[in-house]
């Protein structure tokens, strides 16, 4: 409605809508009711889905696919593919985010990987963490440089203690661990215990191996 900015493609009901005499961005692609609908100087960006980029007036050069994805988002250079992905985004940069409401409440963090339902759900100023599969990472909030991979791996690791520098792969590899620097390789490795699981440094491999580690 407002826009005043070259080689813009917007289709849907008040899609890259923008704000008067402000609205300068180009080379926007937005697809969708009131996908875009807050732009006015960013440029390169693509959104595709109801609400999708909504917020957005200055982050550049991101994509968001899908109903609500990246909502909140003004950061340059985010992915967001699914329902409510990357929502609550501000100014957390570099973050993927595939799957519904994956790293849904990340507000500053930045340079994160999510892949799966709810992946990184909870993450919110935590950086440089990578969680593929359904839940994986799911409590992780501030946690730095942890590596989860699997279903509900490293599922509580942040929400009480540290968990910096983790690294899990399997189901619920690493479930209720909340330490720095573990290794858990095998499903249910190092499970642990809900609220005491706060052992550090430790190193496991194979089905249910350090299952029972707590402190």
């Amino acid at each position: 409605f407002y826009g005043t900015g070259d080689q813009n493609v917007a289709v849907g009901r008040q899609s890259q809508y923008g704000a008067s005499g402000t609205t300068t961005g180009s080379f926007n692609t937005s697809l969708g009711t009131q996908a875009l609908y807050s732009n006015t100087t960013a440029s390169y960006n693509t959104a595709v889905g109801y609400q999708a980029g909504y917020t957005n007036s200055t982050g550049q050069s991101f994509v968001m696919l899908g109903y609500q994805a990246g909502y909140s988002n003004t950061a340059d250079w985010t992915v967001a593919i699914g329902r409510q992905a990357l929502y609550t985004n501000s100014s957390g940069t570099f973050n993927t985010a595939l799957g519904g409401q994956a790293l849904v409440t990340n507000s500053t963090g930045g340079s994160n990987t999510g892949l799966g339902y709810n992946a990184l759900y909870s993450n919110t100023t935590a950086n440089n963490n990578t969680a593929v599969g359904y839940q994986a990472g799911y409590n992780i909030t501030t946690s730095t440089g942890n590596t989860a991979l699997g279903y509900q791996s490293a599922y509580t690791l942040s929400s009480v203690g540290t968990g910096d520098y983790t690294t899990s792969v399997g189901y619920q590899a690493l479930f209720y661990g909340t330490g720095d620097q573990n290794v858990a390789v095998g499903r249910q490795s190092q499970y642990g215990a809900s609220g005491t699981t706060t052992g550090s440094f430790n190193t496991s491999l194979g089905t249910q191996a350090l299952y029972s580690n707590t402190t």
